[in-house]
């Protein structure tokens, strides 16, 4: 079973959709995203990785 994708820029036009994503259940793993541990604390921890 494979799954459609689709990737494009996000505009100001697009911007809906977008907050469509967030607000399926499961969107709250999309704004848990390891990617943003660093950017929220701004420090970096082995230990907590």
């Amino acid at each position: 079973m494979g799954y459609a994708f689709e990737s494009r820029p996000l505009t100001p036009e697009a911007w809906a959709d977008l907050e469509v994503l967030f607000d399926l259940p499961g969107g709250s793993m999309v704004r848990g995203c390891w990617c943003m541990y660093y950017r929220k604390s701004g420090t970096v921890s082995v230990n907590a990785a």
